[in-house]
């Protein structure tokens, strides 16, 4: 039985697997930090957000938690 169900894995085209799609940029073709929703990388991201083209609150946003470093005005 599992010799049978590997014979007709082995059959399968080998580009046909869910697991080898890689998203990838729409404009660059970049293979990482590939945003789904846009399906364009987080360089191009950044510069379609600053000259503001990506729809209203679709922007980079500060994470919430972040308290920015204040110096040795902390140790006080």
């Amino acid at each position: 039985m599992r010799d049978k169900l590997r014979y007709k894995l082995s059959k399968l085209p080998r580009n046909s697997s869910f697991a080898r799609v890689r998203n990838r940029c729409i404009s660059t073709g970049r293979p990482r930090s590939v945003y789904e929703f846009f399906r364009i990388s987080r360089i191009v991201f950044r510069g379609l957000a600053s000259r503001g083209p990506l729809p209203a609150g679709s922007g980079p946003k500060r994470p919430n938690g972040v308290i920015p470093y204040l110096g040795s005005e902390m140790l006080c």
